[in-house]
């Protein structure tokens, strides 16, 4: 009876409830869609040698990266995304910086090789609508190539900068809207291959006479050209330092070892069979031997590194001497921008499994890391553990010349140590 009663009602439910789900779809699935649109695929977060924490999120085609303080206030956000503007793997982001007193954003394109390419700088006076611009493109050695300017929303100067086969700038070629248009020249000429100032000449064209004429540099150029180079150096590093920020390896990064409060592995535990079938607690024997490191990379710097000494016995014991390691520059467009170098010595005790180092026990540890910035300030620690080469989760291959060992933490690279076979 409930069944007729129901058919009675609701003569084709099949229908009804057809057209009930297409409603809800129709409905749900912009809502559904757009969620999936922004959801961030994975989150990554570094504490950087300035004191800042950057979070890293993959979003559709690029990453987020939004960096605080250490009170927990807004620095900047940094969005990537890929760009073939020029060449193909080459990269766009823009930095949203929040630092002083006027909001400013960033526009910087690099190519395939991480070479600052094109800036794009847009400062909102007093974050109003009115705003200052800033523009500068580089060439593939990284000199500046040309530049652009203006003031509240006005184009007020460009210019294109001509260098001699030593790299030295040759011809200065500016527009200036001031003054009701005009054209200016500098030119330079050197005493010889070793003068980098060189003497310049200033000059103005005449639309009338239509010839160059000898003028004061402050008739063609409201900031002068000393002072654009210096504006574009000053906005390079500020985007060096959004966009290639450098994850603090001295004190912030943990080591593969475990807290010295965690107990050491039990013997008998250290000998059971794990799922993948090998046994948990030993050692690959391809990684028997000496061997002494040929590079180093660290997280973002290199090449370096080389002059590791690592001696690893059969039973795992193992020892490394970081006395003869080269230190790691961090070059970037040719400045140089920081160096580190590991002395002193450690000695433990590693296994392997399934491609994978595990660091059992550290027996003793004298370490040093130094850090030596541009402007030679240093930052010294004394690291417990193994050392850089056994930073974060390691993994490693190995062949009967080459040990290859790299290393990551929270899900971001930090070390890659290439190594080679004593011969004795």
């Amino acid at each position: 009876m409930r069944e007729n009663s129901l058919n009675t009602v609701f003569p084709d439910r099949t229908i009804l409830i057809s057209r009930l789900c297409l409603c809800l779809l129709v409905f749900t699935w912009p809502m559904l869609a757009q969620t999936k649109q922004g959801t961030p695929a994975s989150t990554k977060t570094q504490k950087n040698t300035d004191g800042t924490t950057t979070t890293i999120e993959s979003i559709d085609g690029g990453t987020r990266a939004t960096t605080k303080d250490s009170k927990g206030k807004l620095v900047d956000v940094v969005t990537t995304e890929q760009s073939d503007k020029y060449g193909k793997g080459g990269t766009k982001a823009k930095i949203e910086s929040h630092k002083g007193s006027n909001d400013i954003d960033i526009i910087v394109y690099k190519d395939k090789s991480g070479n600052v390419r094109r800036l794009e700088q847009t400062e909102f006076i007093n974050n109003s609508p009115s705003k200052n611009t800033f523009d500068v493109e580089y060439d593939e050695s990284g000199r500046l190539k040309s530049y652009a300017y203006g003031r509240v929303g006005r184009l007020e100067e460009e210019g294109k900068i001509e260098y001699d086969d030593l790299g030295r700038p040759s011809t200065v070629l500016m527009e200036v809207s001031l003054f009701g248009g005009v054209r200016g020249r500098i030119t330079y000429k050197y005493g010889g291959a070793d003068d980098k100032t060189g003497t310049k000449t200033v000059e103005s064209y005449s639309p009338w006479s239509k010839k160059w004429q000898e003028t004061a540099e402050s008739k063609i150029s409201r900031l002068g050209f000393d002072k654009v180079v210096e504006v574009g150096k000053q906005l390079l590093a500020a985007t060096r330092e959004a966009t290639e920020r450098r994850m603090s390896i001295v004190e912030d990064l943990r080591p593969i070892e475990p807290d010295m409060e965690t107990p050491k592995p039990k013997k008998e535990d250290s000998q059971k069979d794990t799922k993948s079938g090998n046994t948990a607690g030993k050692l690959d024997a391809c990684l028997v031997g000496t061997w002494r490191s040929e590079s180093g990379y660290l997280v973002h710097e290199g090449p370096g590194g080389s002059g590791v000494l690592l001696t690893i016995k059969a039973d795992g014991t193992t020892t490394i001497d970081y006395g003869g390691m080269a230190e790691m520059k961090d070059i970037l467009q040719g400045e140089f921008v920081q160096s580190t170098a590991m002395s002193g010595k450690a000695s433990g005790r590693i296994s392997t499994s399934d491609g994978k180092i595990t660091v059992e026990s550290v027996e003793d540890s004298a370490l040093s890391i130094t850090q030596t910035k541009s402007d030679g300030t240093t930052r010294t620690s004394h690291p417990r553990g193994l050392g850089m080469v056994f930073f974060g989760r390691g993994s490693y291959t190995c062949d009967e010349s080459t040990l290859t060992i790299k290393s990551e933490s929270n899900g971001l690279a930090v070390a890659t140590f290439v190594f080679k076979k004593e011969k004795h």
